[in-house]
């Protein structure tokens, strides 16, 4: 009887994809090998995960150095761009790639614990469209991280927040979890690492409800960063630019008198705000929670 008991309450795994972007990454490839092994220990029994290795272009050996240290792994693919994208294209192409409704993503550099991913997910499952690790939340934190990558990526973030007009504090993370059907269609401008806040910000203007895991940012410690500060500066003021005037223009086509009608309908607000669901901060009808430039 006791079995029978056991067996009525066990629970299928959730089937989960992590999706990890590579460029140029042979150096790191060993230790993300050993940071996904972690990871994989820690998210079983109660999902059960695949990974998709995305090569976006490498002109090094990260392609081969990838299929060494994953020789093993059953539920390892490697998919390669023929040319380099960017890492907003590459987590796009892991996205439309993975066969789960639940999907996460990840830097190669592991500049996050992988193992964030665990309470990330479970937000997801509480209802969450897309959950990110957010260093600059009131919980988060920032440990030896130069200061020009700190000051483009934290004043990126409260740009973004002011215009969006949200309680976000982290928009830049490639460290995030998803709902598959809801993000999968969005529709980026920008592929390199502006489009890592452009997703964050369609999702907002389209309703979506976000979540943010406080979580660590550390520095580096195998390879080179890939980003190119001017080309990143310079999108992030075009898309802040774009998203200003779409937003304006959405409020006052909500707002706008219907003269068509004696009494104009209620109308909800332009948006949701995004839920924050694990800190705990006051704020009204919202619980708390958290590839970055």
């Amino acid at each position: 009887m006791m079995a029978l008991n056991r067996h009525h309450h066990w629970k299928k795994p959730t089937p989960v994809t992590v999706v990890v972007p590579l460029f140029n990454e042979a150096d790191g490839i060993p230790h993300l090998a050993q940071a996904l092994s972690r990871l994989d220990r820690a998210l079983r029994p109660r999902y059960a995960p695949t990974y998709l290795l995305i090569d976006d272009g490498s002109t090094d050996a990260t392609v081969v150095t990838a299929k060494t240290c994953f020789a093993d792994w059953l539920r390892v693919r490697i998919l390669s761009h023929p040319e380099n994208r960017g890492i907003a294209r590459a987590i796009e192409t892991g996205l439309r790639a993975a066969q789960t409704e639940f999907v996460c993503s990840l830097d190669a550099d592991c500049t996050y614990d992988p193992l964030v991913l665990l309470p990330m997910l479970h937000l997801l499952e509480e209802g969450a469209d897309l959950v990110t690790a957010s260093p600059y939340h009131p919980l988060g934190k920032v440990e030896q991280v130069p200061a020009w990558r700190l000051a483009l990526s934290r004043g990126a973030s409260l740009l973004y927040r002011t215009v969006l007009r949200t309680r976000l504090h982290t928009f830049t993370s490639c460290c995030r979890a998803y709902r598959r059907s809801v993000v999968v269609n969005l529709l980026l401008r920008n592929g390199g690492f502006t489009g890592i806040a452009e997703l964050l910000a369609r999702l907002l203007l389209e309703g979506g409800n976000v979540a943010e895991q406080p979580a660590v940012l550390r520095v580096r410690r195998f390879g080179q960063s890939k980003m190119r500060i001017l080309r990143v500066f310079l999108g992030h003021c075009l898309l802040l630019t774009e998203l200003a005037v779409v937003h304006a223009f959405k409020h006052l086509t909500l707002s706008a008198p219907r003269r068509v009608l004696r009494h104009a309908p209620h109308h909800p607000g332009p948006q949701r705000h995004a839920q924050q669901l694990l800190c705990n901060q006051n704020s009204k009808g919202h619980h708390d929670t958290n590839c970055n430039t």
